[in-house]
């Protein structure tokens, strides 16, 4: 799935590294291309997340609804 990261979403400003243990990336998430400035990276655990990031995420049905949250504040 592709995601927009808005300001204020629990991802905006957070390195993947400690993500999880701050309970801010969910379980079952995994971040594995990042688009920034029309620059498509492969996001490291030092990455970190800005507002405005488009961001591809592989998740299972389960953490779907949180991943969207995580990313862009919204529920889907």
């Amino acid at each position: 799935m592709e995601l927009t990261v808005t300001e204020g979403a629990p991802m905006s400003g957070e390195l993947l590294n400690t993500a999880m243990e701050r309970g801010n990336l969910p379980e079952g998430c995994l971040v594995v291309a990042l688009m920034r400035d029309g620059e498509i990276r492969a996001p490291r655990g030092d990455t970190r997340i800005c507002a405005g990031d488009e961001v591809t995420v592989f998740t299972d049905d389960a953490s779907l609804s949180d991943a969207v949250q995580a990313f862009t504040g919204n529920h889907r």
